[in-house]
C-alpha cells in the first residue's frame, strides 16, 4: 500500500472487515513494524522516532476503549497526570460526556467499575475520546470508534470529530462509507 496522510486534514480509510484498515492503524502507532518498505513522518523515517515521542504526537481511539477500574478522573489522568480540574472538565465537555457526569453526585470521581463496566458503550467511547484529547496529540486516529455505540452517542462522537478536524490531523478508519463522506481524502 502507498498512502499519504496530509497534515491538518481528515483522511479516511474505508473498506470491508479484514481488508487491512486496523493493520495500517497498528503500523501508524508502531504496535507493528513493517516487514518491508518504509514509513515517514514529517519527512523523517518513522524508525528514527522514539516510540514514546511518536505516541505523544499520535493517539488512537480504538473500537473498544480500554478502561481501568477506578474513577473517571483516574482514567483521564492516564493521558496527562498533571491535568488541572478545568482541563479534565473541558475534555469531557468536548467529548460529549459532561452532562452525564454533572448529573452524578461524584462527577469526575464516579467509579467506572471493573474495566468500565458501570458505563454504557457510548460512555466508554466518550471517556476514551476525552482521554485522547488530554494527551494533546496533534494526530488523532479513530479506529471504528462509533461501531458499537448507540445512535445518540454516535452523533455526539461525530460532532466531537468534526470539531477536532478544525485543529488536528484526523485519521478515521471505518467500514461504512456513509460515516466518512465529509473527509478531505478517502
Amino acid at each position: 500500500v502507498s498512502l499519504f496522510i496530509e497534515s491538518g486534514k481528515t483522511t479516511a480509510l474505508v473498506g470491508p472487515s479484514g481488508c487491512g484498515k486496523s493493520t495500517i492503524a497498528s503500523l501508524l502507532m508502531r504496535f507493528l513494524e513493517p516487514d518491508e518498505g518504509f514509513m515517514t513522518l514529517d519527512g523523517r523515517p518513522y524508525t528514527e522516532y522514539d516510540i514514546d515521542r511518536l505516541r505523544s504526537r499520535m493517539v488512537m481511539v480504538p473500537q473498544k476503549v480500554g478502561l481501568f477500574s477506578g474513577t473517571v478522573r483516574e482514567n483521564l489522568l492516564i493521558a496527562d497526570s498533571s491535568a488541572a480540574e478545568e482541563e479534565l472538565w473541558q475534555a469531557v465537555r468536548d467529548a460529549g460526556l459532561a452532562s452525564f457526569l454533572e448529573a452524578l453526585p461524584n462527577g469526575l470521581d464516579t467509579d467506572v467499575g471493573n474495566a468500565g463496566a458501570r458505563l454504557s458503550g457510548g460512555q466508554r467511547q466518550k471517556l476514551g475520546i476525552a482521554r485522547a484529547l488530554l494527551s494533546k496529540a496533534d494526530i488523532i486516529l479513530f479506529d471504528e470508534a462509533t461501531s458499537s455505540v448507540d445512535q445518540e452517542s454516535e452523533e455526539d462522537i461525530w460532532a466531537c470529530i468534526r470539531e477536532l478536524e478544525k485543529t488536528h490531523t484526523v485519521i478515521i478508519i471505518s467500514h461504512r462509507l456513509s460515516t466518512i463522506r465529509r473527509s478531505d481524502c478517502i
